[in-house]
């Protein structure tokens, strides 16, 4: 899958989970995120798969996901532990 594909299906999921996934782009944001109720995932290379299939397989489970980048060319999937919220 190439980046362009993992951003485009990213942002179907956003638009179909608008309340429990949050695409992280700033430092900022991710201090909104907590992080103690959270299981993080990766870091994945930019165009993996795994990404996405992290991403859907949590929130079909009705887990909050967060997605931010983890250096230049890869990417850090955190799920909501069960139970637990990321945001609000």
């Amino acid at each position: 899958m190439s980046v362009n594909e993992v951003k485009e299906k990213l942002g179907k999921l956003s638009a179909r989970y608008p309340n429990d996934l949050r695409l992280i782009r700033s430092p900022g944001e991710i201090d909104k995120v907590d992080l103690s109720n959270a299981d993080l995932h990766g870091p994945f290379d930019n165009g993996d798969t795994r990404i996405t299939d992290t991403v859907e397989k949590a929130l079909s489970a009705g887990k909050q996901v967060a997605v931010s980048a983890a250096g230049s060319n890869q990417v850090l999937v955190t799920t909501a532990k069960s139970g637990k919220r990321l945001f609000r």
